[in-house]
Formats: C-alpha cells, structure tokens, sequence
C-alpha cells in the first residue's frame, strides 16, 4: 500500500498521537487526490512520527463543508467552533484561495496498531 508523508504542527500531531484528532483536511491537489482507502499516512512533525491507516477519502467544496461531514471535532480537536475550524484551515497560506480553486479533501484514518 502506498505511503503519504504528512508534516504537522506539534499541535495537531499530539491530538493525533491522542486519538482526538481522526480527520486530515487538505487542499485537494494533485499529491492528496491519490489518497486511497487502505493507504498509510505518516505524519511527521521535528523527528517524531506516527503511521496511520487511510479509512475514509472525501472530496468537498470547502473547509465548511468538510468540517459539517466529519465533525469539527474530528479535524481540529482544540476548535470551539465551525467558524473557529473554517478560520484555522484559512490560516495556512493561501488555503482559502486554493480551496475555491482546487477543493478540499478530507482523510478519516485510524491507528494502524488498533
């Protein structure tokens, strides 16, 4: 099966090492596009890593409509909010942007030692 390498804050990778966080979102560009069911995701942040299995792929229109599908507590755990997680997702770069222009893809993955 296929390997994605992921870099994440140190934030969203302890909720992730924590099981609170079960949900990816990304720009739904070419390199997470060939995202599949069965994949492993590695997400990395300073030397540290942790390898998860790919269980639900979906594409949407956007942030928002990513975060009402999967829950936003899923996706970013530390969010009070729907507004809250749409904010966060706009915060990197030019996601807002790219998000009209490309789509969002959400990844639903589990410990793969589970």
């Amino acid at each position: 099966m296929p390997i994605h390498l992921l870099n994440v804050k140190p934030l969203y990778f302890e909720d992730i090492r924590l099981g609170s966080k079960t949900v990816e979102g990304r720009i739904a560009d070419e390199k997470y596009r060939s995202v599949m069911i069965g994949d492993t995701l590695v997400f990395l942040t300073f030397g540290e890593s942790l390898s998860m299995c790919v269980e639900e792929v979906r594409l949407f229109c956007s942030f928002e409509s990513m975060l009402r599908y999967f829950g936003v507590s899923s996706c970013l755990p530390r969010a009070s909010g729907l507004i809250e997680g749409i904010n966060l997702y706009h915060a990197f770069g030019n996601y807002k942007d790219r998000a009209l222009e490309c789509g969002v893809i959400g990844i639903r993955f589990s410990s793969l030692f589970a």
